[in-house]
């Protein structure tokens, strides 16, 4: 019996089993497919509507985040800040669309400039191009939760024209030429580190001499120098004895030690943050006193100087003290001896020359008084322009040290938080420092104040001190500010 294979079923034949209308046919997959898109956009068209007329509740669901702690009062008034078609930013494509469809070229400030005039209206710096002027909130970007720090954007806020300030400035030439900066401490060799910094000189050019090693050693006097040299708490005038004792018994023979504070001080209006500048009157009159003095009846007389006077009006005061000398004027010679505040001086006439003082005072006696002050006093501290020894140089007017009260003036320093874990030395070692013959050099020339390789021991994301491993901040925010305040611009308080 022969069998035989059943023929393929051709395209043709398999064709004809489908029905051609399949799609017009719905099962319950198909309909539940339709049902599900159309409530999903009908969900969709009341969420959108109710974000339009639902008010404030609704207008939170677009906020990525609650605000900072400082504008906290706001996080349910998205009004205060927010206007209808303008954005707050520009640094989005989306964002920029949108302001040149409203024919705007920033950002809306309106909404900022309410509680912050004084900033929005200042611009960063006079040679930044008009079209790098950046908006409030793309620096200052909020949402971020309540512990969001508002004044401290990120890096690249800053570096997005310093790292090519040949582009970003309207002056191509700068003196000293300004250098691009891509982050504080060096990460990358192929990035632009914080260059030095540019207010500290590499010279002090005052024409003022002081040695602080010598004054850190006790008694402010060199170990190779005689005994008698050194100085004794015992020697300052009792008024002013007290600030420098290092303990309520010291005795009056034991030698004076003074440290760093004993001269700087931390001012309390910033915080703390900058020394306050010293005073003669309060920091040095107490061992360098600037004293005449004069021999009456086997008694001596001493009177205190008034520190900063010009050579004219010193000459008036001595000449009154030598007119109550002579006269044995009785508030002259009533006077205790060595007193820190001095007695009560003649006041100078004025029409030099015509008081009565000078007419009754000894010219020979003030010319010598005024000579010993010079030569043994000033020159101690100020330098002698003429270039004359001590014991020829001629009483001369000097100027005014210019000691800078604030060192860096294009960026903040703060000694208080630096004191808490760091002392003096391991900033100011030149303070400390010896030449080549062990002996304490004259600080008249050199700055004392460290530059960036000091600072970025610790400020960079790995320590290199050999006695601090801990790293601190070393972002743009930590020294800068961005917008301008007041004398000292871009500095942070």
């Amino acid at each position: 019996m022969t069998t035989h294979s059943p023929t393929p079923e051709s395209s043709k034949q398999r064709a004809l089993r489908i029905v051609l209308d399949y799609h017009r046919r719905g099962d319950r997959l198909v309909r539940s497919k339709y049902f599900w898109t159309f409530i999903g956009t009908l969900v969709a068209l009341a969420y959108v509507a109710w974000l339009f007329v639902g008010g404030t509740s609704a207008q939170q669901q677009l906020s990525p985040g609650s605000l900072a702690a400082v504008h906290s009062s706001l996080n349910s008034d998205c009004a205060k800040c927010h206007q209808n078609f303008k954005p707050l930013s520009a640094d989005a494509s989306g964002s920029r669309m949108l302001l040149a469809a409203f024919h705007e070229t920033h950002p809306a400030k309106v909404s900022c400039r309410d509680c912050h005039p004084q900033q929005t209206d200042l611009p960063h710096h006079p040679n930044q191009l008009s079209t790098d002027e950046m908006s409030c909130a793309a620096c200052h970007v909020d949402h971020q939760g309540s512990g969001a720090q508002l004044a401290r954007p990120a890096d690249r806020t800053c570096t997005v024209c310093h790292e090519d300030m040949a582009s970003h400035r309207t002056r191509s030439q700068f003196e000293p030429a300004l250098q691009s900066v891509a982050q504080f401490a060096r990460l990358a060799p192929e990035q632009f580190a914080h260059p030095g910094f540019r207010s500290l000189p590499a010279e002090d050019k005052n024409d003022f001499k002081f040695n602080h090693q010598l004054h850190l050693l006790p008694g402010q006097w060199p170990k190779d120098g005689k005994p008698e040299g050194a100085w004794k708490l015992g020697q300052i005038p009792a008024e002013l004895r007290e600030q420098f004792k290092t303990s309520p018994d010291q005795s009056l023979d034991s030698l004076v030690q003074l440290d760093c504070s004993s001269c700087h001080v931390t001012a309390t209006t910033d915080s703390g943050a900058y020394m306050l500048p010293v005073n003669f009157e309060r920091h040095c009159q107490a061992c360098h006193s600037l004293t005449v003095a004069k021999t009456l009846g086997g008694n001596t007389q001493t009177w205190n100087i008034r520190h900063g006077l010009k050579q004219l009006e010193l000459r008036d005061v001595l000449l009154g003290i030598s007119a109550s000398v002579e006269k044995q004027d009785s508030s002259a010679t009533k006077l205790s001896p060595n007193s820190p505040l001095g007695p009560p001086l003649p006041v100078p006439g004025r029409t030099p020359g015509f008081n009565l003082a000078q007419q009754l005072g000894d010219p020979g006696q003030v010319d010598a008084w005024q000579k010993s002050l010079f030569r043994e006093q000033c020159l101690k501290c100020h330098t002698d322009a003429s270039a004359l020894s001590a014991k020829e140089a001629e009483p001369i007017d000097f100027l005014k040290p210019r000691i800078p009260e604030r060192w860096f003036t294009h960026g903040a320093f703060n000694h208080r938080t630096h004191e808490a874990w760091a002392n003096c030395r391991d900033c100011h070692a030149g303070a400390y420092a010896t030449d080549a013959t062990g002996k304490p050099p004259i600080d008249d020339q050199r700055v004392l104040v460290p530059n960036i390789d000091n600072c970025v021991q610790c400020h960079a994301s790995k320590s290199t001190h050999e006695k601090f491993k801990a790293t601190a901040r070393f972002d743009c925010a930590e020294c800068h500010r961005y917008h301008p305040t007041g004398a000292q611009p871009h500095v942070a308080p």
